[in-house]
C-alpha cells in the first residue's frame, strides 16, 4: 500500500469533525486549563485524524487547529502572528514537531493497513489452498471409486476386456477374457496375448493392431481365438484409444465378444434354408413329375377320346373337364414356378434369371438383364441366393411400384459378384417397409448369411435400387500329382 496515497473525500470531513470536537473539548476544559497548554487540543486531533483518516486530513486538521488555537488559547501578545521571534519559533517547533507526529502515525497507519491487506490476503490465500486441497481429496476419491468400480465391472464383465499401454501393450485383461483363451492374466500382458490367435489369423491381426496403434485410430477385427484346450472360438475385438486432459492417447480399452453363439444360430439358419431349398426343389419335382403329369395324360386322353368320337353326346361336359385341366396345370407350373423354378436346376442361373424376365413381362413389366459374358461356375447355394434376391425385387416391382420397366445388372470382380435392381417407380421407406412383411428383411438376412452385403436405396417418389455384393468362393487348387 503506498505511503502517500489519496485518502477518499468523505475521511476530510470526518477528520475536520474530529479537530472540531477536540477544540470543543479543549474549550470546555479552558476554566481548568486557562492559558496552559494553548496547543494540546490541536496536537489530540492531529494524532486522532491523522490515525483515522491518513496523512492528508491529519495535515488538514493541524493546520486549521493550530490557527485556532492560535487564535483562541494564547494571549495577543504570545500568539505566533506577534512577531516575537521566541513564540514564532516556539509554535514553529511545535508545528514542526505535530507534522514529524502525522509523518510517523501515518507511517504507522499505513503499515498497519499493508498488514492487514497482507494477511487478509493471506487468509484468503489460505482458505483457497484448503479449498482446492479439500476438491483434490475429494476427486481423488472419486478417481479411486471410479477405478475400483471400473475394475469390478470389467472384471466382472460378461465380454472379454482389456487395457493396453500406447505402445499396444497389454496391461489388463478380465476374467472373460481369461475364461475364453485359457491364458491367465500375468500370461497375457505385453504381447503375450497374441499366443491366443488362431494361428491362421495371427498375422492379420498383429497387422491391424500395430496399424490402429500407430495411428492412433480405433481397432475393430474378427477373428479366431485359440482356447488352451484346443478349442476354437470365433470373436469380435474392439478397441478405442483413451485421451488424457493434454490430448495425447494415454492407451487403448478393448472388448472381445464371443461370437460362438451368434454363428451356431447363423449356420443353424443357413442350414434351414439349404434344407428348406431342397425340400422345394423335391416338392416341385413331385408336382411336376406327378399331379402334373397325371393331369397332362387325362386331359390327353379325353383330347383323343373327342377327337374320335366327335358325336359323343356328352362332348360340352368333357370339354369342360379338358378346360379346367388345362387351367390346373397352367396354374399348378406357376405355383413350381413361383416355389422354385426347375430352369436353375436343370438350365443354370442364366437361364433361370431370363425365366424371370419373361414371367415379369407377362405381368406387364419390361426388364433389361445385363449380365457379363461369362459369370463363371457359381456354388448351388450362391446361385439361389442370386436367384431369391433377383425373384423378390421384380415381385416388389410388379406390385407395389407400379412402374413399367425395371433393370437387372450383374457384374463380377474377381471374388466379388454384385447384382443391382433398380426401377424408376413410386419408391418406399426401407425402414417402414421392412415393418410390413418379410419380403425385405428375408432377402437381407439370405444375403448376410452368405457373407455379402445388401444396401436398399429407395425414398417415396424416387424410385428404388437394390444393390447385393457377394463373395465368390474361390476353389480350392488340386493336389499336386505324386511321382
Amino acid at each position: 500500500m503506498p505511503f502517500f496515497h489519496r485518502p477518499p473525500p468523505v475521511r476530510y470531513p470526518v477528520a475536520l469533525a474530529i479537530g472540531a470536537a477536540v477544540l470543543l473539548g479543549r474549550w470546555l476544559l479552558d476554566p481548568l486549563l486557562g492559558l496552559r497548554q494553548p496547543y494540546m487540543g490541536c496536537l489530540v486531533a492531529t494524532f486522532i485524524a491523522t490515525r483515522r483518516c491518513g496523512l492528508g486530513p491529519g495535515l488538514l486538521t493541524l493546520v486549521l487547529t493550530f490557527v485556532i488555537s492560535d487564535r483562541f488559547f494564547v494571549l495577543p501578545e504570545s500568539s505566533v502572528w506577534s512577531g516575537d521571534p521566541s513564540r514564532v519559533a516556539a509554535s514553529l517547533i511545535t508545528l514542526g514537531f505535530a507534522v514529524v507526529m502525522c509523518w510517523i502515525v501515518a507511517g504507522e497507519r499505513t503499515a498497519r493497513d499493508s498488514a492487514e491487506a497482507e494477511a487478509n490476503a493471506a487468509h484468503e490465500r489460505q482458505q483457497r489452498l484448503e479449498q482446492e486441497i479439500s476438491r483434490s481429496r475429494s476427486l481423488e476419491a472419486d478417481l479411486r471409486v471410479s477405478r475400483e468400480e471400473f475394475r469390478t465391472l470389467a472384471t466382472r464383465a460378461p465380454v472379454g476386456i482389456m487395457a493396453a499401454d500406447p505402445r499396444g501393450l497389454c496391461t489388463f485383461a478380465n476374467e472373460k477374457w481369461q475364461e475364453l483363451t485359457g491364458l491367465s492374466s500375468a500370461e497375457t500382458l505385453g504381447h503375450s496375448w497374441s499366443r491366443a490367435i488362431h494361428p491362421d489369423d495371427l498375422a492379420t491381426t498383429m497387422a491391424k493392431w500395430n496399424a490402429s496403434v500407430t495411428a492412433r485410430e480405433p481397432y475393430v477385427n474378427e477373428l479366431r481365438i485359440l482356447h488352451t484346450d484346443g478349442s476354437v472360438h470365433p470373436v469380435l475385438a474392439a478397441a478405442l484409444p483413451i485421451h488424457d486432459a493434454s490430448g495425447s492417447v494415454a492407451g487403448f480399452i478393448g472388448t472381445v465378444m464371443d461370437l460362438t453363439d451368434r454363428h451356431l444360430r447363423e449356420e443353424m439358419l443357413r442350414r434351414l434354408i439349404d434344407t428348406q431349398e431342397r425340400e422345394k426343389q423335391s416338392l416341385c419335382h413331385e408336382f411336376h413329375d406327378g399331379l402334373i403329369q397325371y393331369a397332362v395324360g387325362s386331359r390327353m386322353l379325353l383330347e383323343a377320346y373327342l377327337r374320335d368320337h366327335p358325336d359323343v353326346p356328352q362332348r360340352d361336359v368333357l370339354e369342360t373337364v379338358i378346360g379346367h385341366l388345362a387351367r390346373g396345370i397352367d396354374d399348378g407350373r406357376l405355383l413350381i414356378r413361383g416355389i422354385r423354378t426347375a430352369v436353375l436346376d436343370d438350365l443354370g442361373l442364366e437361364a433361370a434369371l431370363d425365366d424371370l424376365v419373361d414371367q415379369s413381362a407377362a405381368a406387364g413389366v419390361a426388364v433389361a438383364m445385363a449380365l457379363p459374358t461369362a459369370i463363371g461356375p457359381l456354388p448351388p447355394t450362391l446361385e439361389t441366393t442370386i436367384y431369391r434376391v433377383v425373384q423378390e425385387s421384380l415381385a416388389n416391382v410388379r406390385r407395389h411400384s407400379g412402374a413399367a420397366a425395371a433393370r437387372v445388372t450383374l457384374a463380377r470382380d474377381g471374388d466379388r459378384l454384385s447384382v443391382e435392381i433398380a426401377d424408376e417407380g413410386c419408391g418406399f421407406d426401407p425402414a417402414a417397409a421392412r415393418h410390413r412383411g418379410f419380403g425385405l428383411t428375408g432377402m437381407v438376412e439370405r444375403v448376410r448369411l452368405a457373407g455379402g452385403e445388401c444396401r436398399i436405396d429407395s425414398a417415396p417418389g424416387r424410385g428404388a435400387r437394390i444393390g447385393v455384393t457377394l463373395p465368390v468362393p474361390v476353389p480350392a487348387s488340386p493336389a499336386p500329382a505324386r511321382l
